[in-house]
């Protein structure tokens, strides 16, 4: 035939030309050929798999260089015409007949398998696991956005805090370090926690009167000894987290510090009650005394405190065991105090009265409502500071006959966590304390009774309409109850001066009628504002905020829903378009310099603000 190609004149058979490597390309008559002798080797493998071999194809020795299957047949990945365990098999290398198992490695070229001599001598691990494929890694995300990004550059803060530790050795090297700047740097060593015995003497000094330490928790008992040795001369003592403060190094304080005047203490857990009475009968001159979390302070101390120190104002006994009678002992009184008035306790009673700070907050059991009036009665006409949060006997009642009768001069009043007073009970109390800033005497009562006398009053003070806190009195419902009431009471409700920092945080019943009428009695002086968990209230009477509270400094409205952009921009935006002109207005708050809106999902902060504002809690700038 004039198509037919020409052997290759150097092979001899065509048996030859199939054993050349596979990388040739062969003709494409041999093409042919080869594959329908796959194909034929493909069938007696598979009779050969069920067990029917022909002996004939066994003892040919022509086709034992073709019985080993193509790489593309066989695989070491487990192929289904993969030999059974078992069975038996030539080994595509010595040619030598071997049983064939499940650690079976398939030649390097694809032809066959080879048994385990081979396979060993190969350098092929027949018992290696066969490798996972690698997991692809998700593509990052190619935006960058500004505010996610994490800054990798050290602050200032950080560098002269090194700078500090790192030569602490030579302090007077540093030159004189002012008190501004000692404190500055206490509060950054204690939010890194870098205050330890080797650089604490760095604020010992014979001269200083005032010492702050944020973070005492490094400070072993050796070192706060020494704080007392060489600052002899202090006034007023702050220590958090003095945990390795111990009885006997605090005995040690009362006897090297005999000028201490006030003294505010976080976690004293080790001092017990004979070392507080040693302190207050050493310190008689005590005006502050303000501790957090001592569980060893007991009913005996707080007496031995009020018959020692005479002078003192500013008291707080937070997170601690109180009880009635601690309450009974703080107010002077006892049970037999009416029948029974002896000049020991009216001593006392002079002594108790001067206090103008009362902290109670947190604590681990509530006292009854009855106490706690009773305590108000005694000390609330010179109150000028009063946390009572946490208190969960606390209700309308103390509300009324409590802060309505006796409260004169209260400037911050904190209430956080008490879920039993109601929002109609909040509005009547600073209602009731309608008044101007300067009370005399002289000024005229205000009925309850009468909206027309609280409408006389409200003259002056700046606010939203009084007739949207007009709220109808329901006398029904406290003749059932037979709970004393504003009304019910023989004197006139105790005018009070607006406030400067309210505090009624998670009390999720109050709502737009104790706004407002916050609002309308100390907005004009309010600094600081704690409405958090205020569910309920209206969109206009969070607008009202920005209109008559114009001297707020911190405010915290997490987790009231109706709060969006639009109320926060009327707060501190700038260049809001006025509605219906084209003239632009900036935010009412502009002291404002924190604002707190966790839980608020309408507010996403897309408004231009004005600079030195710091917005805490909205979700779409929350880095996760």
């Amino acid at each position: 035939m004039r198509n037919q190609i020409p052997r290759n004149p150097t092979s001899g058979r065509v048996s030859d030309e199939l054993d050349e490597s596979d990388y040739e390309e062969p003709p494409v008559t041999k093409r042919r050929r080869q594959t329908k002798r796959e194909k034929e080797i493909a069938k007696f493998k598979e009779k050969k798999r069920l067990g029917t071999k022909d002996d004939e194809d066994d003892n040919d020795d022509d086709n034992d260089n073709y019985t080993a299957l193509s790489k593309s047949t066989w695989t070491s990945q487990g192929s289904s015409s993969r030999p059974v365990p078992g069975s038996f098999q030539s080994c595509a290398q010595c040619e030598k007949q071997f049983t064939v198992t499940k650690y079976t490695v398939a030649a390097s070229l694809g032809r066959g398998f080879l048994c385990h001599q081979c396979a060993k001598a190969s350098g092929a691990d027949p018992f290696k696991k066969p490798s996972m494929p690698k997991k692809r890694k998700a593509p990052a995300e190619k935006r960058n956005i500004q505010s996610f990004e994490e800054k990798r550059f050290p602050s200032l803060v950080s560098i002269c805090i090194k700078i500090v530790t790192k030569h602490i050795e030579d302090v007077e090297a540093l030159g004189d370090i002012g008190a501004v700047n000692m404190e500055a740097i206490a509060k950054a060593l204690a939010k890194n926690r870098c205050l330890t015995p080797d650089n604490a003497h760095l604020f010992f000094s014979v001269e200083n009167v005032n010492l702050v330490l944020y973070d005492c928790t490094k400070l072993t008992t050796p070192v706060l000894e020494s704080l007392s040795m060489l600052n002899p001369n202090l006034n007023s003592l702050r220590l958090d987290f003095c945990g390795h403060l111990d009885t006997q190094t605090f005995m040690t304080m009362s006897n090297h510090l005999p000028h201490l005047k006030r003294i505010e203490l976080l976690g004293p857990f080790l001092v017990r009650s004979e070392a507080w009475i040693h302190f207050f009968t050493s310190h008689p001159q005590l005006e502050g005394f303000l501790v957090t979390q001592c569980s060893r302070f007991d009913l005996e101390c707080v007496r031995c405190l009020f018959n020692e120190c005479k002078q003192l104002e500013d008291l707080r006994l937070r997170e601690m065991k109180i009880d009635d009678d601690w309450l009974l002992e703080i107010a002077g009184t006892n049970q037999n105090f009416d029948r029974d008035m002896n000049e020991g306790i009216s001593n006392k009673i002079d002594v108790v009265r001067k206090l103008k700070c009362l902290d109670l907050s947190s604590p681990a059991s509530t006292c009854s409502e009855g106490a706690l009036i009773k305590l108000l009665r005694k000390l609330g006409p010179r109150l000028e500071a009063l946390n009572l949060s946490g208190h969960d006997s606390i209700t309308d009642e103390f509300i009324e006959d409590g802060l309505g009768k006796w409260m004169g001069r209260l400037e911050r009043l904190c209430l956080s966590a008490c879920p039993e007073i109601t929002d109609r009970a909040v509005s009547r109390l600073f209602n009731s304390w309608a008044g101007t800033d300067d009370i005399t005497a002289d000024e005229p009562v205000i009925n309850p009774d009468s909206e027309d006398d609280i409408d006389d009053a409200m003259d002056g003070v700046n606010g939203p309409v009084r007739s949207w806190n007009r709220v109808p009195r329901n006398r029904a419902l406290q003749d059932r109850l037979r709970l004393p009431s504003l009304l019910d009471r023989d004197e006139a409700p105790c005018m009070n001066r607006p406030l400067v920092s309210i505090e009624l945080g998670r009390n999720s019943s109050l709502g737009t009628r104790s706004l407002l009428s916050i609002i309308r009695h100390s907005g004009s002086h309010l600094e600081i504002l704690d409405m958090n968990g205020w569910k309920d209230v209206t969109v206009e009477a969070l607008q009202e905020i920005g209109k008559h509270a114009l001297q707020l400094k911190k405010l915290d409205v997490g987790w009231c829903r109706a709060l969006d952009d639009f109320i926060l921009a009327s707060w501190i935006g700038i260049g809001i378009t006025v509605e219906g002109s084209d003239a632009k207005v900036d935010g009412g708050c502009l002291k404002l310099t924190e604002i707190k809106v966790w839980g608020c999902n309408r507010v996403t902060g897309k408004f231009s603000k004005r600079g030195g504002v710091n917005i805490h809690g909205i979700e779409s700038l929350v880095a996760v």
